[in-house]
């Protein structure tokens, strides 16, 4: 019934219409943009500016390199199920029946990140209508940053100061919310997928 990859549970209901359980991988994000870029300052012998300058001076202002990494992508999507086996089949996905469209909400916090009327428990002994993935989780939107800066000792060896940023402005990137109808948390988000502003220095022999 498709891949298995990343998807939690069985990924089917009825192993007698599997075409009913098609639909989005879990991995499956619309949109993805990464930018990365770095960039020699130009001060320090050698370079455009400075280039006179005294062991002092280059010591201090030479060597800098500034590199960055842009990752921007929209939400994962992800299946809402039921607390139990409504359809009383141990084995298959436990999808909710779904009465409206869950990505159409206004307001959205990570108190109620989708449009959770949108489903409702299915009868008992029977499946839920959802198709697998249709509901989209939170995007990233990340900026790594760090500063290089090369100290030489000999001609040929060197050595050189990090001092790197991961997560560099700080933004709460969010995992998925509770996708289980019936929970106190369904529809909130609880945790995220990223840590916050990390820093880290460190020296290099190049």
């Amino acid at each position: 019934p498709g891949t298995s990859i990343g998807e939690s549970g069985a990924t089917y209901q009825s192993s007698s219409n599997l075409s009913a359980s098609r639909g989005l991988c879990a991995q499956d994000a619309r949109q993805r943009y990464s930018l990365s870029g770095v960039y020699a300052l130009p001060f320090g012998k050698g370079k455009t500016f400075l280039a006179d300058s005294g062991r002092a001076e280059d010591l201090i202002l030479g060597g800098w390199q500034v590199n960055g990494i842009l990752t921007l992508r929209t939400g994962q999507p992800f299946t809402v199920v039921m607390s139990t086996h409504v359809a009383n089949v141990a084995d298959a996905s436990r999808w909710a029946n779904v009465v409206g469209n869950p990505n159409a909400i206004s307001n959205r916090s990570i108190s109620r990140w989708f449009n959770t009327s949108a489903f409702v428990s299915p009868p008992l002994y029977q499946f839920g209508n959802e198709g697998r993935d249709t509901v989209t989780g939170p995007g990233l939107n990340n900026v790594d940053f760090s500063l290089f800066k090369s100290f030489p000792v000999t001609e040929h060896k060197s050595f050189q100061f990090r001092a790197e940023f991961f997560n560099a402005l700080n933004h709460s990137q969010f995992a998925l919310p509770t996708a289980t109808l019936g929970t106190a948390q369904y529809g909130q988000i609880s945790a995220t997928s990223h840590d916050p502003r990390e820093i880290r220095l460190s020296l290099h022999n190049d």
